[in-house]
């Protein structure tokens, strides 16, 4: 259940980061250098967050073999 309340918040977070940048990049008025600077950093954040989990599930699953292991 934790794992699905994880996914949940964050396919609502790259959702919700999506929906920023197709915004920001629709709109004339902001600046060339304001779009690719706000673009830069939620994708780095996406990144971020990614490498974050994959980290975590690895790490989960090598914490659970190892318990076994000592038995």
């Amino acid at each position: 259940m934790k794992k699905v309340g994880i996914f949940l918040i964050l396919a609502g977070l790259l959702c919700i980061l999506a929906f920023v940048l197709y915004t920001i990049a629709l709109e004339p008025e902001i600046p060339l250098l304001i779009k690719f600077g706000v673009s830069t950093a939620i994708v780095g954040l996406v990144i971020v967050i990614s490498v974050l989990v994959i980290e975590a599930l690895k790490k989960n699953k090598r914490g659970n073999e190892d318990d076994l292991s000592k038995y």
